[in-house]
C-alpha cells in the first residue's frame, strides 16, 4: 500500500513539474513579446513626438494645424493608455519570481 502510493505522488509530482515547466515556458514567450512590444511603442512615441514638433513650426494656417495638434494629442492619449497596459502585463513578473522560488524548494526536497 505504500508503495502505490509513493507511486501515485511521484505520479502526481511528475505531472506537476511539467505543468510548470509549460507555464514557464508560456510566461517567457509572453515576457518576449511584450518586451518587442514596449520597443515599437517607444519607437512610435518618439516619431509621434517628432511629428508633432514638425507640425507645431509649419507655416500656414492656424486651422491646419490646430487640427494636426487635435489628433497627436489623442494619439499621445492613447499612446499612454497602451502604456499603462504594458506596465500593468509587467507587473505580474513579480509572481514569476515567487513562483521560480518555490518551484527551487520543491526541487531541493
Amino acid at each position: 500500500m505504500s508503495q502505490e502510493k509513493n507511486e501515485m505522488f511521484e505520479s502526481e509530482w511528475s505531472k506537476e513539474r511539467e505543468r510548470e515547466k509549460q507555464l514557464a515556458s508560456g510566461l517567457d514567450t509572453a515576457e518576449k513579446a511584450l518586451k518587442v512590444e514596449s520597443e515599437e511603442l517607444q519607437k512610435s512615441k518618439s516619431e509621434l513626438i517628432c511629428l508633432y514638433n514638425e507640425v507645431h513650426n509649419l507655416p500656414g494656417e492656424s486651422e491646419s494645424k490646430d487640427h494636426f495638434l487635435i489628433a497627436c494629442d489623442l494619439l499621445q492619449r492613447e499612446n499612454s493608455e497602451l502604456e499603462t497596459k504594458i506596465l500593468n502585463l509587467n507587473e505580474p513578473n513579480f509572481g514569476k519570481h515567487k513562483f521560480k522560488a518555490q518551484k527551487e524548494e520543491r526541487e531541493e526536497l
